[in-house]
């Protein structure tokens, strides 16, 4: 994966395993082992599953898999049970650079998150359709309506809609980083009143003779 990654010229940040073994000084080294050598020395905050925390940081020049490139592993204390891991080929030079990368990672659980909302709240993964198109098709309308709901969570806490959306939601929580559940709820309890569909909105057009006829030809 890392030499696809080297030739194709991609940036990236990758959470290592506890069995990846690290060239550092020549010498073929468990990147636990590099772990445990280190304390992080850079203080930051960052929100890793929907909350804040604040993290200390480490990194160190390496090289991995047979390219034998220069990368950096990052290394994140005080979040999990063992600190976690990241090798990036992203230069780094600085304090502010180290804190980049880590955040550049964590930035990742919005998108575990919006990938789960979408199967969860509009069933995503249970669907019936079997040829490609439909399935793309579906993928689409749901996608808009995730925009919709990322439209109206950028709002303001004081706008009116989305207030009443949040409090038709009858939430458990206050707040949350993520509103994409409440706002998907509220907005399905406000609908399930029409009953009658859009036709109390909007008229809809019917032709002027709806009766079937009849040609006959003699």
């Amino acid at each position: 994966m890392f030499l696809k990654l080297d030739g194709l010229g991609q940036d990236y940040v990758i959470r290592l395993k506890s069995n990846r073994k690290l060239l550092y000084h020549n010498k073929w080294t468990m990147a636990t082992e590099l772990r445990n050598r280190r304390k992080g020395k850079v203080k930051t905050n960052v929100i890793y599953r929907g909350k804040n925390h604040e993290a200390y940081l480490s990194h160190v020049k390496v090289q991995i898999t047979a390219s034998r490139k220069d990368i950096y592993l990052v290394l994140v204390y005080g979040i999990t049970e063992h600190p976690m891991m990241l090798a990036t080929n992203k230069e780094i030079r600085s304090r502010e650079d180290v804190v980049k990368v880590a955040r550049i990672y964590f930035s990742r659980w919005k998108i575990e998150e919006y990938f789960r909302c979408k199967k969860q709240m509009f069933r995503f993964e249970n669907f019936r359709v079997r040829k490609l198109s439909a399935i793309n098709a579906l993928n689409f309308y749901i996608t808009l309506c995730m925009a919709f709901l990322a439209h109206i969570s950028m709002k303001p806490e004081t706008n009116a809609l989305k207030v009443s959306i949040i409090h038709e939601a009858d939430p458990v929580k206050e707040k949350v980083h993520f509103y994409y559940y409440r706002l998907a709820k509220g907005i399905c309890g406000i609908l399930s009143y029409a009953k009658e569909g859009i036709r109390l909105w909007f008229r809809t057009g019917r032709p002027a003779y709806r009766q079937l006829c009849l040609k006959l030809t003699v």
